[in-house]
């Protein structure tokens, strides 16, 4: 966010090289918009006003989609952003603002011009994972953690399969990513899937979604026994409480507790975020999309790191431990 921060202070400063200001210091031939050539590029024009950039603002993701106000300037606009939009809400107009001057840019340079969506996609996109860096956990000191202890996805120890669920969730604008991996005892994929949901209010709500259409696609795909695994303790503890739930979100925890029970070889348990990491980027990958996206044993590139490196280690260990278990057997002998 370093880099949006430094831009929207040029904006209020007026320093941006719109073509007004390269024309007023010589520098550019005409002051014309470079989108429609039709009026002076000044900083609020070329962030707000042209009818390029106002297609970007009319979207319905944008915390700004009714705003038909007109300003004098950048300054005026930025101070009405600030006064009635939340810390939330003013990151994703910066990052917005940031992006359109990108594109602007990529018109100039390169003949380039991304639409509406794609820009308030990218933004969407950019926060999310501003927001999953800033709240991971303290990293702790090496010594405090084996270096084989980090990976902990684990297939199951038998021919079963295990489902990994997470949710992405983007609370200025109530949208929701979710991320599904269906793996079998080897640790290879058979199925993922990422989409979006909105509007939802809560990451609690998101959670729950992403294990509801969890139970959904297994049901689709026929699967009668496996493992649900999700790094969401407190969805996981209000599904097994057997206490009827009559809070505002006890309609979610129902339905899920009896996705439970009309499967009597589906399991839940709670997995720390480290064993769940390829749902993870499943979920962030989603903010991205436009439709709900299923892929059968090859998965997006971004998710394949993770999934090779966790069979590796998984492979290892199981080395280790034959290796343990011979030495074991040898030392027995030589004692005979």
């Amino acid at each position: 966010m370093g880099k949006v921060k430094f831009f929207i202070w040029k904006a209020i400063s007026n320093l941006l090289p719109t073509k007004e200001n390269l024309y007023n210091k010589k520098i550019s031939e005409n002051p014309l918009c470079p989108v429609f050539n039709n009026i002076d590029e000044a900083v609020l024009h070329g962030l707000w006003e042209c009818l390029a950039v106002r297609d970007v603002w009319g979207e319905r993701d944008t915390p700004v989609s009714k705003w038909g106000k007109s300003f004098d300037n950048f300054v005026d606009l930025w101070t009405e952003f600030s006064c009635k939009l939340d810390a939330g809400g003013l990151d994703l107009v910066s990052v917005i603002c940031y992006k359109i001057w990108l594109r602007r840019n990529d018109l100039i340079f390169r003949n380039l011009f991304s639409g509406p969506k794609q820009i308030i996609k990218a933004a969407c996109s950019d926060i999310a994972d501003f927001s999953m860096a800033h709240t991971k956990p303290k990293e702790r000191r090496d010594t405090d953690v084996p270096p084989a202890e980090v990976p902990s996805w684990k297939p199951q120890t038998y021919a079963r399969l295990k489902v990994n669920y997470d949710a992405s969730f983007l609370k200025p604008i109530k949208k929701m990513g979710l991320g599904i991996v269906i793996r079998d005892s080897r640790g290879d994929p058979q199925v993922m899937l990422a989409g979006q949901r909105e509007p939802v209010n809560l990451a609690f709500l998101a959670k729950g979604y992403a294990l509801l259409r969890a139970f959904s696609l297994c049901a689709e795909l026929g699967i009668d026994e496996a493992n649900f695994e999700g790094d969401a303790k407190l969805v996981i503890d209000a599904i097994s409480d057997p206490s009827p739930d009559s809070s505002w979100t006890g309609q979610l925890i129902e339905d899920l507790k009896q996705g439970l029970l009309s499967k009597p070889n589906w399991k839940l348990s709670f997995v720390k975020r480290a064993g769940n990491k390829v749902a993870h980027e499943l979920a962030k990958l989603a903010l991205s999309l436009v439709n709900e996206t299923v892929w059968m044993e090859d998965g997006p590139s971004v998710v394949a790191p993770h999934i090779v490196l966790e069979k590796l280690c998984d492979f290892r260990m199981i080395e280790v431990s034959f290796d343990s278990k011979a030495a074991n057997s040898m030392d027995i002998a030589s004692l005979q």
